[in-house]
């Protein structure tokens, strides 16, 4: 079966609007990809109960039963790639690529909203198997930069927009895997997802900031000494936004 960058190849071979996006879009695609970090969103509870790990960790209450079926393994962390769009969680981290080892797969959709029921095929023909719907989209390390790049100009005229959008915006072309989110827009039906297999560490190498919100510094703890940079979110400045400023800093033209 072939594989989430074979498809998305396949619709740009077959929709020439997107094929053109493609040819003019390619360079700064494949140059924005090699720089986006990896973004995690952590914390419901306690700060410093939830960050003094010093690992990036799954999501509490993740099934281990359906990761094993759609995985086959036990994932060590879900991280999204140039992005932070998980709502209600006060913490995100901003990690360099090079903290993931090559073990990894990705998705380019949140797979916990598929396999949730909040993002769902946009014409369904049928019964709707989320966990079959993951694995169709599946990918595997070795071509992920490959299909980073091809993703990001196939959906965007203008790659760097995929960094730009807002939490509830849209792509300038259809997510080509033909899910989308069950009620109101939300840009985890569309933003790459990666499963780490093996423990993100949390270091001063791997850690490129840590963005979180509170209303004192005590809800702002962060037990990492090793952690270069540190900053301040407001209601003002939401994790998302000052997670987006900040990689637009970084990654940007």
């Amino acid at each position: 079966m072939p594989g989430p960058y074979q498809r998305l190849q396949a619709t740009v071979d077959a929709e020439p609007e997107r094929g053109a996006s493609v040819a003019t879009g390619s360079a700064d695609a494949l140059s924005l990809a090699s720089r986006l970090p990896l973004a995690h969103r952590t914390c419901a509870g306690p700060l410093p109960a939830a960050l003094d790990a010093r690992i990036v960790r799954a999501r509490e209450g993740t099934d281990e039963a359906t990761e094993s079926l759609v995985f086959k393994e036990r994932i060590a962390a879900y991280l999204f790639f140039g992005s932070a769009p998980f709502p209600d969680a006060p913490v995100a981290m901003l990690l360099h690529m090079n903290a993931l080892s090559k073990a990894f797969s990705y998705t380019p959709f949140d797979t916990g909203g598929v396999l949730r029921g909040h993002i769902v095929p946009a014409n369904p023909s049928g019964p709707c198997d989320p966990q079959q719907g993951v694995r169709d989209f599946l990918g595997l390390s070795d071509d992920f930069q490959d299909f980073a790049a091809l993703y990001l100009s196939a959906h965007f005229r203008h790659p760097i927009d995929y960094v730009r959008s807002s939490q509830g915006g849209l792509p300038d072309f259809p997510p080509f895997h033909g899910y989308e989110s069950a009620a109101e827009s939300d840009r985890r039906a569309w933003t790459i997802e990666l499963q780490a297999r093996q423990p993100v560490p949390v270091t001063q190498d791997s850690v490129l900031e840590v963005i979180g919100m509170g209303k004192s510094d005590r809800d702002l703890y962060f037990p990492f000494p090793y952690v270069s940079a540190e900053t301040r979110a407001s209601e003002k400045d939401p994790v998302y936004v000052a997670v987006q400023r900040r990689i637009l800093a970084v990654a940007g033209p």
